[in-house]
Order: structure tokens, then sequence, then C-alpha cells
């Protein structure tokens, strides 16, 4: 597992508030309820601050699942 996904793990889970076994690398807003656009935004910012990146407001509208947001971030980091 690389660096970026497993930080990214650990943001998902401390946004979401998952305990350690959750499978946050299958998650999307549709998988999982909770996963609302206060809850975007505030994971926006996480990843945003966790990883020293900024991310266009296209950016952040195409990234609703996991695998979009690690794909997204690794793209931002050189």
């Amino acid at each position: 597992m690389s660096d970026v996904s497993s930080k990214l793990e650990q943001t998902f889970r401390r946004v979401f508030g998952l305990p350690a076994d959750a499978d946050v690398r299958s998650m999307s807003e549709r998988t999982h309820g909770q996963w609302d656009s206060i809850d975007h935004i505030t994971l926006i910012l996480a990843v945003e601050q966790e990883f020293s990146i900024a991310l266009t407001p296209e950016e952040v509208s195409d990234a609703w699942s996991f695998e979009a947001m690690e794909t997204l971030v690794e793209s931002k980091i050189p």
C-alpha cells in the first residue's frame, strides 16, 4: 500500500468516524449513507490539509469515492 493510500484511508476514517477495520477503499457516496455534501467538503478540506494540496471546484465535484480521491491526490503530488 502506498503512503498516499495509507494516509488517505486514515483521513477517511477520521472524517467519517469509522473504525480501523472499516473497508474505506470501496467507499463512495452511493455506498456510504452518511456521505453528504457537508461531509464531502469536510473530507476535501482534510485531504487538502493532509497532503498540502489545493483542489479545484471541478476536481472536488468529481471525487465522490475513495478510488477517485486517491487518483486525484496522486496526480497532485510530484
